[in-house]
Parts: structure tokens; sequence; C-alpha cells
């Protein structure tokens, strides 16, 4: 009931929500009996007015998506290289402007986050180096892949690609943290610093 209250308290601020708390939990009998209730069955119970009853009706929702299997992610859930490519090509597929995604893997290769940068033009990207940093502490990844694409023609990279690369490596360095890739997908092909020996250069020479 502690954690019923606790939730009630967002949504009724200022009052104490001890008694409703008990009030749905001795009704529905259990969690599980609250989150599945319908709107109506929720307004049932005194002190659960039409904002309560929609609010938790929405965290039954939340909790039914998390519960069901066949959840798709919008990501990979780990980090194989065939798989990766095949998203980053759907990913990317349609897209208007350029953009820089990083993905934040753990020590198993689990992707724990995506985060992605724009400048905000059609054919330009860059990431702050700043935004970069905050990212790298807040997520704390084992290793990052990064990843963007090009509008048009090939997916060669250009000098500011390149640049950006170093930049990356510079900044995953200070914190120790793997830079493993950066992959640069187009309409026609997919370049990888990785596989072509690029990244493993640029690691070892901005490596600090």
């Amino acid at each position: 009931h502690e954690y019923m209250e606790a939730l009630l308290f967002n949504a009724i601020p200022r009052m104490n929500t001890n008694e409703i708390a008990h009030r749905l939990l001795s009704q529905f009998g259990s969690f599980k009996g609250v989150f599945e209730a319908r709107i109506d069955e929720l307004k049932t119970v005194k002190g659960v007015g039409e904002s309560v009853a929609q609010y938790l009706y929405l965290i039954g929702r939340v909790l039914e998506k998390l519960e069901n299997r066949e959840e798709k992610s919008l990501f990979p859930k780990r980090y194989e290289e065939k798989e990766f490519v095949e998203f980053l090509i759907r990913h990317y597929k349609g897209a208007k402007q350029e953009y820089l995604d990083c993905f934040f893997l753990d020590e198993k290769g689990k992707i724990k986050q995506m985060k992605r940068y724009t400048t905000g033009e059609k054919n330009s990207v860059d990431i702050v180096t700043g935004e970069l940093e905050t990212a790298l502490v807040e997520c704390r990844p084992n290793s990052l892949i990064v990843a963007h694409n090009h509008l048009s023609g090939t997916s060669e990279p250009c000098k500011e690609d390149v640049e950006t690369t170093c930049k990356i490596q510079v900044t995953c360095a200070l914190k120790n943290i793997r830079f493993c890739d950066h992959l640069i997908v187009s309409p026609v092909d997919i370049y990888s610093f990785h596989a072509t020996g690029r990244m493993k250069r640029i690691s070892h020479e901005y490596n600090m």
C-alpha cells in the first residue's frame, strides 16, 4: 500500500493518499487488479476521480506493454554486426537530413541507449563535444558505436566525417571508453571505419 500511496501522491499532491491506496487494493485485490481495471471501475472507489482513474489506467497500459514479449525495440537489444547494419539501413531510410546517432553499449554488448545529434542542416552533421561528454557520464557505457547518414552519393567519409571521428575518439579516450566504430550509411552502400582499419589507426593516434 505504501508503493500505491507514493504513486497516488504524484496524481493527488498535497493530500494524504493512504486511505485511497488501501481502498484500491482492497477493492481490486492486488496491484495487478488495480492496473487491469477500467477507468469507470476505478472511479467507483471513494476518492478516485476522473484524472486519478486515467492516471492509474495509463500506468496499467504501460505495464501491459512492458509485459508483452512481442514488443519490438526501436534498436537492436545487442550489437551483432549483420543485424546492426540491417537496422541502420532501415533506420535511415527516407531521412530528409543528416543525423549522427551514438549507441552506448555495456560490457556484454547490450545497447543501453541511443542519443541523436543533428545540426538541423540538410547535408551537415557534427557533435558538440560537451554534449557527448555529458551523455557518457550519465550513461556510463563500456563502449560506443556511432553511425550517421549521407543523403546522396556514396558512404565514403569526407574530411569533416574524419574530423568528427577523431574528436569523438579523444572524448572517449579521456573517459576510458572504447570507441568501436563509426558507420556511414548512404543510399548505395555502407562505410565502416573499423572494417577498413581506419578506426584502429585513429584510436592509436588519438589515444589519451
